[in-house]
């Protein structure tokens, strides 16, 4: 496979520029956005956090200072790969050469490697493959190209240059080591190296492509906004409807759930645990309780989150809060049970650490219960 070399990289200038890595993103984070209606938060502040978060990754080259700045970022980037190809332009007419500067990367690249296949082009040049197979209909349309199949495979179309196409190269090759000299002249007048730069920040989007940045940023985001404080009179209804809520969905209530569920201050709070309410905007958005089993084993029990405020990080939180409330109190294990069919919980519960227990915890025991997990906070890097 062929690949381009580091003087080849200035004539991608203007693609790499204008294909930034933020016109596709703020697309696909507004259609995130209206998945949500409950959101509040205005997008392009998740977008901002996260363009931030790629660019500091670079040892804090380009970093901006003004949000402003960023968020016009891609407009940014296209007007300045505009500006450059337009200068290359004008001097490539003023020197009366039959070429547009959008055809240099792949003239220089059949001149030096060719010839080569479609997808060789497209990798080289890091561009796809429909925008390859355009440049090279109208390199052949101009006479510079011409079709050839590969010996070693009949199947396989090389794209080679023509007569006229290599005597359009050396004519180029003057115009090309002034454009790289100058291009090199500007950026070291900037007091950066452009192409590290791109190269890096192309390099972290392979490693995790914006959408999925974006989604953090939004998990992100939401975490922070979930607020946790203990039960407060006059919530206890709450508590218990949020729970009915989840339990009737999926499976029957049983007696021990009416016993905590009615009377959290006699089965939970006298007891020595606690219950916890989330809020999102003020709103009791979920729930969850710390049983005390003994002075050391505590049990994280009827958790539960709204529907509506479902896949807004409030579990994560509610969990989070009671492993570090378990710590303050000095327990050595946490415990719970649930249901393998709640895929999403368990899923969850495993992140954090709990692995399965083959002992029931002791106490009240659901007849829903076949997955009873622990966690042991002794050495745990949990808050």
């Amino acid at each position: 496979m062929h690949r381009i070399g580091e003087p080849l990289v200035w004539f991608c200038l203007q693609e790499r520029l204008c294909a930034s890595i933020l016109v596709l993103p703020v697309g696909e984070a507004l259609r995130l956005d209206r998945q949500n209606s409950k959101r509040k938060a205005f997008l392009p502040f998740p977008f901002f956090y996260v363009v931030t978060y790629v660019i500091n990754d670079l040892n804090g080259a380009m970093t901006p200072s003004d949000p402003p700045d960023l968020l016009n970022l891609s407009s940014r980037l296209h007007r300045l790969g505009r500006r450059t190809a337009e200068g290359v332009d004008t001097v490539t007419r003023e020197m009366e050469l039959e070429a547009e500067p959008r055809w240099f990367a792949g003239l220089r690249l059949l001149g030096e490697h060719g010839p080569l296949g479609i997808t060789e082009i497209a990798r080289s040049l890091g561009q796809t493959h429909p925008a390859i197979v355009q440049l090279a209909r109208t390199l052949d349309v101009r006479g510079l190209t011409r079709d050839r199949r590969d010996s070693n495979d009949e199947r396989r179309r090389l794209i080679v240059l023509s007569r006229k196409g290599r005597e359009l190269v050396d004519e180029l090759r003057v115009l090309w080591q002034a454009q790289e000299s100058a291009i090199e002249h500007w950026t070291r007048e900037a007091g950066v190296d452009l192409s590290a730069i791109l190269t890096s920040l192309e390099a972290l989007l392979d490693r995790e492509p914006m959408d999925e940045r974006i989604r953090r940023e939004l998990r992100r985001m939401d975490y922070e906004a979930v607020v946790i404080q203990p039960m407060a009179p006059g919530e206890e209804d709450r508590f218990a409807e949020l729970n009915r809520n989840w339990i009737e969905a999926y499976f029957d209530m049983e007696e021990p759930d009416r016993q905590v569920l009615y009377h959290p201050r006699e089965t939970i709070l006298k007891a020595g645990g606690q219950v916890y309410m989330a809020r999102l905007d003020a709103e009791i958005v979920g729930t969850c309780a710390l049983l005390k089993r003994d002075s050391v084993t505590f049990e994280l029990a009827k958790m539960a989150v709204a529907p509506e405020a479902h896949g807004r990080q409030v579990g994560a939180r509610l969990c989070d809060h009671v492993i570090a409330e378990a710590k303050r109190l000095g327990a050595k294990t946490l415990l719970l049970q649930t249901n393998r069919k709640l895929e999403t919980a368990v899923n969850l519960y495993r992140s954090r650490g709990w692995v399965e227990d083959k002992v029931p915890p002791a106490g009240d025991h659901y007849a829903r219960a076949d997955l009873p997990m622990r966690l042991e906070l002794e050495g745990s890097t949990l808050a």
